[in-house]
């Protein structure tokens, strides 16, 4: 991993970063650090510098995150807003189930078992910057079969399941190419609502907007 440095002058004794460095978060910061103190670990150990100096920075303390969440009223206003848009389903379920984004999207139709009426949380679909492009990337959510999360499957979400199940059929044997990933990237046509799944969200941030609620809070 090759690292750029730019240093400002000094003020009042500390240095000063430039304008063209973005700040990041402690969690970013002690990602950082372990990258950096792992490779300087490996240059001591090849005897190519005396000590690791990664030892002597003082780690920043990871900041608790605490969710925000929507109000009853705003909720509502927000499922009346979506409930005609190709994305409602998608943000029934998100909102219901308490979904990450990247795990709604990564909903398979193995993933839904009608039979016993549950939902398993076992894929993920994200963004991811591979060679400088942004790229699709879908990967399994649990290494483990006791880490998966298990879902009741709802009436009402069940319903709608399986007319959108039947109507990606209808579609595929119609010749309209429908996405060999996910569930709820793809319409009712069977395409896919977007080429990467940030345009997922970006969609509910303006539902979110048309219907008065908080783009932070958005279920997405």
């Amino acid at each position: 991993m090759m690292i750029e440095t730019r240093t400002a002058g000094a003020k009042g004794g500390r240095i000063c970063t430039t304008d063209s460095q973005k700040t990041v978060s402690p969690g970013t910061v002690i990602h950082y650090h372990a990258n950096i103190h792992k490779a300087l670990k490996y240059a001591v150990k090849m005897d190519l510098i005396p000590f690791n100096p990664a030892d002597k920075v003082e780690r920043p303390k990871k900041q608790r995150y605490i969710a925000d969440y929507y109000r009853q009223e705003e909720l509502e206003r927000l499922l009346e807003a979506s409930k005609d848009h190709p994305y409602s389903l998608l943000i029934q379920m998100t909102a219901f189930y308490g979904l990450r984004r990247s795990e709604a999207l990564g909903l398979k139709w193995d993933a839904i078992d009608f039979e016993r009426d549950t939902i398993t949380i076992k894929h993920i679909v994200t963004n991811a910057k591979i060679d400088g492009k942004c790229e699709i990337v879908c990967a399994d959510r649990a290494k483990t079969k006791s880490s998966l999360r298990f879902l009741p499957l709802v009436s009402n979400i069940r319903e709608k399941l399986l007319v959108l199940r039947e109507q990606q059929k209808e579609n595929r044997r119609d010749g309209e190419y429908l996405q060999p990933f996910g569930l709820q990237v793809q319409d009712h046509l069977g395409k896919c609502n977007g080429q990467y799944p940030d345009s997922a969200g970006h969609k509910a941030d303006r539902l979110a907007h048309l219907s008065s609620c908080r783009k932070s809070c958005t279920p997405m």
